[in-house]
């Protein structure tokens, strides 16, 4: 059994009712090289996805399992970052797996330059039946050429990332155990939707944040449409993602009052704050208002204020017609 110093990587898994995939996220994770810890929380379970982890915990001595009663994927994953013992934390989802198998040597580089987060990219699958194939999304960073890899801060991986389209997940690199709870960097668990898309902002908002992104494939993303962030046939995920821009709101007034001197970077990171409101408010308008039915959308018309419209006229690329 590895102490809490020789632990380099703590694997938190948040399970709920994942029966069909959890044995191949686990078996992607048991053969990484890395010393390691896994850690699952089974989240108020109702298959047998507990049973298949309690087989793999008989196995390997370096898993622990919390039971709980279901409180969503961040009372889950906060509750993984309050026990972990490792260096570094990986939030892993379970209907995913994880492709990169050299992470003892990519320890050792986040160690050598003292990172607070260290991120690949991932590839994609989808299980919708439309026949799409299985693609990888490009590196954030325009000059990071494959195997190789850069050091930035914080405010540039934001700003190279909203280059793209923004798309922020905790599940494409590892974060710094200390990092994250000297920062009181937690999962809100007020969000039902949209707890990755804030951590991730509250993350590289942040001042004197290292970053390393590297040109390698860490993690198999499998698109279901029946998970969460693709159900569309109601009002829920609507009315949670404006409660997400009632958070981003609170982020960007909070960035506002400790930045100092406003030199340029953190000019471009307040202005990165403000799109992304907009790019949230645009995926709503789009993904959710679009899609419904005329009887939905009047239920709902009265959300896209004079404010919120301003704002995505500002930022948007495209026109809004309610």
């Amino acid at each position: 059994m590895l102490s809490a110093e020789q632990i380099s990587i703590s694997f938190v898994i948040p399970v709920y009712n994942v029966a069909s995939y959890l044995a191949q996220c686990l078996d992607s994770l048991v053969s990484q090289s890395v010393s390691k810890e896994i850690i699952i929380i089974n989240d108020g379970s109702t298959d047998c996805s507990l049973a298949i982890a309690e087989q793999y915990f008989l196995r390997y001595p370096f898993i622990t399992i919390i039971n709980q009663r279901n409180s969503g994927v961040s009372a889950a994953r906060n509750a993984g970052l309050k026990l972990a013992k490792g260096r570094y934390i990986y939030f892993v989802d379970p209907d995913d797996w994880m492709v990169e198998t050299y992470f003892d040597k990519i320890v050792d580089i986040a160690d050598e330059h003292q990172v607070d987060v260290l991120k690949g990219t991932v590839e994609h699958s989808y299980e919708d039946g439309s026949g799409r194939e299985q693609s990888t999304r490009p590196f954030e960073s325009s000059s990071l050429e494959p195997n190789q890899y850069e050091v930035m801060s914080g405010y540039r991986h934001l700003n190279d990332m909203l280059k793209r389209d923004w798309y922020p997940s905790c599940c494409f690199g590892f974060f710094r155990t200390d990092f994250l709870r000297k920062n009181n960097l937690w999962f809100n668990e007020a969000l039902a939707i949209g707890e990755d898309t804030l951590f991730i902002t509250e993350i590289l908002s942040l001042p004197k944040v290292t970053v390393i992104e590297m040109g390698r494939v860490f993690y198999h993303y499998r698109l279901r449409s029946n998970s969460l962030t693709t159900i569309k046939n109601d009002t829920t995920k609507f009315m949670n993602l404006f409660l997400l821009d009632k958070w981003f709101i609170k982020l960007y007034e909070q960035r506002q009052q400790e930045v100092e001197g406003f030199n340029d970077e953190e000019k471009i990171m307040l202005i990165n704050l403000e799109r992304i409101r907009a790019i949230n408010y645009g995926y709503i308008y789009r993904s959710q208002y679009l899609q419904y039915s005329p009887e939905l959308q009047a239920e709902v018309y009265h959300y896209f204020t004079e404010d919120v419209l301003q704002l995505m006229k500002k930022w948007l690329l495209y026109e809004v017609k309610l």
